[in-house]
């Protein structure tokens, strides 16, 4: 982790990891408060997720976090809505979603160089009853 020092606060901004897919800009905590997330942004906008809490953390009481999650964090932190949108899905964009997953899957278990990725992309097929 990195601490960049502002004028009067801190961003502490987290190292990215080679699964990391988004990255999160947090506030706070306050003593016995959650962190409160200000913005979630493609990993590839991480440097400019770094800019802009260095940019504003002064405007804040508590530090600002620039914190990467992977997308099993992704989903964790996000399920009800998630779960939410999913359930408001037509028919037709189920559909077009279950297409996407099945093409993907079956695009990771013929590219992907990594075996657990490869088997879980094998399992999500599986229990979608994809496999013949």
């Amino acid at each position: 982790m990195t601490i960049i020092q502002t004028e009067r606060n801190h961003v502490y901004a987290y190292e990215v990891t080679e699964r990391d897919c988004m990255v999160q800009t947090l506030i706070g905590p306050a003593t016995g408060e959650p962190y409160r997330v200000l913005l979630t942004q493609p990993i590839d906008q991480y440097q400019a997720a770094v800019d802009w809490a260095v940019k504003m953390a002064d405007q804040f009481q508590h530090p600002v976090h620039v914190v990467p999650i992977d997308s099993d964090d992704h989903v964790t932190l996000n399920r009800e809505a998630l779960e939410r949108r999913l359930a408001e899905l037509s028919p037709d964009e189920v559909r077009a979603l279950r297409k996407d997953v099945v093409t993907t899957c079956a695009t990771v278990m013929r590219d992907c160089h990594d075996p657990a990725v490869r088997a879980e992309a094998y399992d999500i097929l599986a229990s979608m009853k994809e496999l013949r």
